[in-house]
């Protein structure tokens, strides 16, 4: 869509540019108007289509996001385990010494 875009508002210009060299100033300036909204159209549409697409990229990653990744742990409880995991390993390096 960005390449459409691109080359819309070139073909624009160039139209434009051409009207001008006919000293058509007036209805180079209605074209100028023309192609700016069409080009503003254009532009809205490919940010919203943007924007859908930054949607699903993350909501597909999200379906595949390892399991492990999607569970959350309330604080307390996390620090429940750290703390029991650090006293069993303090315990078992005491008792292997």
């Amino acid at each position: 869509m960005a390449k459409c875009y691109a080359a819309t508002v070139q073909f624009g210009l160039a139209k434009i540019a051409f009207e001008y060299h006919k000293k058509k100033p007036d209805v180079a300036r209605t074209l100028a108007e023309r192609i700016t909204q069409s080009t503003a159209g254009l532009r809205a549409e490919i940010e919203d289509v943007h924007g859908r697409l930054g949607q699903l990229d993350e909501s597909i990653r999200a379906r595949f996001r390892p399991a492990s990744k999607n569970v959350s742990l309330p604080s307390s409880a996390a620090d429940t385990v750290i703390t029991a995991t650090a006293s069993a390993t303090a315990k078992a390096l005491a008792g292997s010494s």
